[in-house]
């Protein structure tokens, strides 16, 4: 069994460059793995499955190409994707968090990382917020002018975010981290958000966390895995 995992590609027509080292990977990396799995924010923001952009349809179609068995777990930026655009890519929608037990030496945890970042009191309740199903009902009903608005305020916030919070803020905490894995009873986890690729060892603990780093201009981090060996593997974005 052959899986890649990648995460926070945060494509957008605004960066044509990561979008094109995204479709090259569809068809070279991940053109020979089996399972393919994207651990949120494939997207830099997403607005309803009914905004149809032609730059989403692309995506849908560059996604539906590959053979692999291929899986979307949403992310803080484009947690509004369904299974309607899903379907489109011929991915299945995984919750946050879900457990890989199948054909595995070891189960694994995947999640995107978020709500594992508690220090993070505003982000918290905004996540909060967002994962009510009343509110989300009452966004879906807003028109799209009023969704556009929003989504721009999210990207606003985020980015002013991050110059004032500090690393730890935006970090995973590891007690609560422990704690999830001794809920779920795994001892791997993967996930991203945090844009920092390592490979994190608890040795007391005999826990291993696995993060992905974010596309960007400097290239991008995908996670390999072949029948229970996980390599941590960097590529230039051209």
């Amino acid at each position: 069994m052959h899986r890649i995992f990648i995460s926070d590609l945060h494509l957008d027509e605004q960066l044509p460059g990561v979008t094109r080292a995204f479709f090259r990977f569809l068809t070279e990396e991940a053109a020979d793995c089996d399972e393919l799995y994207i651990l949120g924010d494939l997207f830099n923001y997403w607005i309803s499955d009914r905004h149809n952009t032609p730059y989403q349809q692309e995506v849908a179609a560059r996604l539906a190409q590959v053979k692999a068995v291929k899986y979307f777990l949403p992310g803080n930026r484009d947690f509004l994707i369904g299974k309607s655009y899903c379907r489109r890519c011929g991915m299945t929608l995984l919750k946050d968090p879900s457990v890989i037990e199948k054909n595995v030496s070891e189960p694994m945890l995947l999640c995107h990382g978020d709500s594992l970042c508690t220090l993070d009191h505003g982000y918290q309740k905004f996540r909060k917020f967002r994962s009510n199903p009343f509110y989300l009902f009452i966004f879906k009903c807003l028109p799209m002018s009023v969704k556009n608005r929003f989504a721009n305020q999210v990207r606003t916030n985020a980015a002013n975010e991050k110059k004032i919070k500090s690393f730890r803020e935006m970090d995973i905490v590891d007690q609560d981290f422990m704690k999830l894995m001794d809920h779920h009873k795994v001892k791997i986890c993967i996930h991203g958000h945090t844009h920092k690729p390592q490979v994190h060892r608890y040795e007391q603990e005999q826990l291993t966390r696995i993060v992905l780093g974010d596309w960007n201009e400097h290239g991008f981090d995908y996670l390999d895995e072949q029948d229970g060996r996980l390599e941590l593997i960097h590529r230039p974005l051209c």
